[in-house]
């Protein structure tokens, strides 16, 4: 472990550890610079006719009346993000750059700051730490940084996408969700609540309205979620027999109930999207044919067998190290609920934010780091 080192030496492997952090970000960084610019970018910037009617209708409101279905109409806030990053943040670069390296370099600085906000979250909720140079953070953000794939493997095990405008669509959204369940994350294992701000219990409502109508994912994500937060806490109060807690009026249902309702509404009005009308396979055989993709992907790559392999492996030492300890014990539930919600939340809805996963599945051997 780290902590039983001489001093001189935990402070190299610090220095190493932030050496490869800072090589390989800035490598990263060089790779999202010299990406392409995608088409679908353009048309959100400057709004074709199409997206205009997103802009039009921001909340659904009218094709929740009239049923008339109109382009992402459950996806606004990404759209109004990425529209508003790339009137701004090119014009200021331009102070410093021409006007085409700016478009290039702004694509990039966003990319490589989500890439580390991503991996201080995902480090955040294994470790529990905010010390961006805790010797334990810094090692579960290197073991995590190769895994975010800028080449290679990054159809399969990369969080963040070539196309700039899918950043705003997956990653950035998938970022945002990670914060907005730390309050019910960090509850876990006691009875104390994570909503102890006023800012926090200000913001987070309209955190959940931004997250249900920011990208085609994130309400069915958000519904499986709660379903476990749900089925978690009634599960408590029937072993604790305090079945009356159940209807107890709080803040977490609040934003629980919330949410769920948004996400609903998400939900329905994206069957009115006229971008999937093209797409006519049935539901269930698209369910049908999911055990012969997973069977597919395990034969002709290597990132699934391996990621599955680390979670494997991971359970056994966790489970090895911590069969006697208490507190572990709450801790290792902390791990199983959270790798729940990366699980579902990534490998079941879309390959390349696969990545999420590895930050909890490494917990067990950097929580005794």
């Amino acid at each position: 472990m780290i902590e039983n080192t001489h001093p001189k030496t935990r402070n190299y492997q610090t220095l190493l550890l932030l050496l490869f952090v800072c090589l390989d970000l800035g490598f990263s960084f060089l790779q999202h610079y010299h990406v392409p610019i995608d088409g679908d970018m353009a048309e959100s910037v400057m709004p074709s006719a199409q997206i205009k009617e997103v802009f039009d209708d921001p909340y659904g409101h009218s094709v929740f009346k009239t049923h008339i279905p109109h382009t992402n109409p459950n996806r606004y806030f990404a759209h109004a993000t990425l529209n508003s990053y790339f009137r701004t943040a090119p014009f200021f670069l331009q102070k410093f750059v021409d006007p085409i390296t700016s478009v290039y370099l702004a694509s990039a600085l966003f990319k490589i700051v989500l890439q580390i906000l991503l991996l201080y979250v995902f480090s955040f909720y294994v470790k529990g730490k905010l010390r961006l140079f805790d010797k334990g953070v810094l090692l579960c953000i290197a073991l995590l940084t190769p895994w975010f794939q800028t080449h290679g493997s990054k159809h399969y095990m990369g969080i963040i996408d070539d196309a700039t405008s899918y950043v705003f669509f997956y990653a950035l959204p998938l970022l945002l969700m990670m914060v907005f369940y730390l309050p019910f994350y960090l509850s876990i294992g006691s009875d104390k609540s994570g909503f102890k701000s006023i800012v926090v219990m200000v913001l987070w409502p309209l955190l959940a309205l931004y997250l249900a109508l920011s990208g085609p994912l994130n309400p069915g994500i958000i519904l499986v979620v709660n379903l476990l937060i749900g089925v978690r806490y009634v599960l408590k109060c029937v072993s604790k027999k305090a079945l009356s807690d159940l209807y107890k009026i709080s803040y977490e249902k609040f934003i629980l109930v919330l949410i769920t309702l948004l996400s609903l509404y998400s939900l329905y009005i994206g069957t009115f999207n006229s971008s999937n009308l093209i797409h006519t396979i049935p539901l269930s055989e698209r369910y049908e044919k999911i055990p012969e993709g997973i069977l597919h992907l395990s034969r002709s790559i290597f990132g699934l067998p391996a990621l599955l392999s680390i979670i494997v492996i991971n359970l056994i030492v966790i489970r090895k190290q911590w069969r006697e300890q208490e507190e572990a014990k709450k801790e290792f539930l902390r791990y199983l609920i959270g790798l729940e919600f990366s699980h579902l939340s990534t490998f079941f809805f879309f390959p390349s934010e696969v990545t999420a996963i590895i930050a909890l599945t490494l917990s067990g051997t950097i929580q005794s780091c």
